[in-house]
């Protein structure tokens, strides 16, 4: 199992969106690499004591913004290549 601490935002936003936002900042910071596999989202919701369909949900927002890789029945991967990564300046 992947270990990592993972610290979800405590405000009045949905969790899905708390949690999202938890694994976005664990991949900006490096603790989560490009292509590494996440927990399966029912070993994720039983770490954070949450219901496998709102990790889902948080999976699936990542999924939408570029963060992760994944479909059905798959794990779900940090993207190989980051959102971050599209704004940075090409050397030319």
């Amino acid at each position: 199992m992947l270990d990592f601490n993972l610290s979800i935002p405590q405000d009045k936003r949905p969790s899905y969106l708390r949690i999202a936002e938890g694994l976005r900042h664990a991949i900006q910071s490096g603790r989560l690499k490009p292509g590494e596999r996440l927990p399966s989202c029912r070993r994720l919701a039983v770490m954070l004591a949450v219901h496998r369909h709102t990790v889902s949900a948080a999976a699936d927002e990542l999924v939408a913004e570029g963060w992760l890789k994944g479909g059905e029945r798959r794990a779900h991967r940090v993207a190989a290549v980051l959102p971050s990564e599209f704004f940075r300046a090409r050397a030319r």
